[in-house]
């Protein structure tokens, strides 16, 4: 029964991230942390008190957190599960003199789930954000968001605004068209962005087929297009 009960917990269909987080901190298990907007990640351990979860930073960590900032937590059995953390204090001295910061307990019962998967698309050079003149290299993928590298022109992205006529080039036959397109936030020469895909019959397809190519390791449609 207490099997069933962790399991439940880290893989099952139970969702409550104060039990999460307590048995994640008791067990001293290893969590992925990944700071949202940005493709900083790094390993880390956790402790969870009075609605306050503190995860220890790594000893040669130098970028910067700040107060109000997502950080998005994965630990090993979750599958596609994550939990989503607002900093509230970026720098806290730990007890053995490590450094770490300090993150919102999230409110509710119910702990939020990831269901999608963040693809590495950088190496293909032929995917291509096109907002107005401007142009921009793709860094990785998911159904509802991109990051783009920080370009020269990237002045014509405002954060945290709706932007029009933004496209996404599959080579120089596809391009999936968005319905919105808003920056969400920027970091070290990446800007992170928020879509929802334009339901036209084809754009839906094309990301979808993307995505897939991209699972499966078949780079037909990327490479040749």
């Amino acid at each position: 029964m207490a099997k069933k009960w962790i399991m439940s917990l880290f893989g099952g269909e139970k969702d409550d991230s104060a039990e999460v987080l307590a048995v994640l901190a008791r067990n001293k298990t290893p969590i992925q942390v990944e700071l949202e907007g940005s493709l900083i990640r790094f390993k880390s351990q956790l402790t969870f008190k009075d609605k306050a979860v503190v995860i220890a930073k790594p000893l040669s960590f130098t970028d910067q957190i700040k107060s109000g900032q997502h950080v998005r937590i994965r630990w090993p059995g979750a599958g596609r599960r994550e939990m989503r953390l607002q900093v509230a204090l970026p720098h806290f001295n730990l007890p053995n003199g490590s450094a770490g910061f300090v993150c919102k307990a999230p409110d509710g019962s119910s702990m939020p789930r990831r269901n999608h998967e963040r693809y590495d698309v950088s190496r293909f050079s032929n995917l291509k954000l096109e907002v107005g003149p401007g142009s921009y290299r793709v860094l990785d993928l998911c159904i509802s968001g991109c990051r783009v590298a920080l370009t020269t022109n990237a002045h014509q992205i405002a954060l945290g605004r709706e932007v029009s006529e933004a496209v996404l080039l599959v080579g120089k036959e596809s391009k999936i068209v968005f319905e919105r397109f808003i920056p969400r936030s920027q970091l070290k020469g990446f800007i992170g962005c928020e879509f929802k895909v334009k339901q036209d019959g084809k754009s839906p397809r094309v990301l979808a087929q993307v995505l897939k190519s991209i699972e499966t390791k078949q780079f037909d449609l990327l490479h040749g297009a």
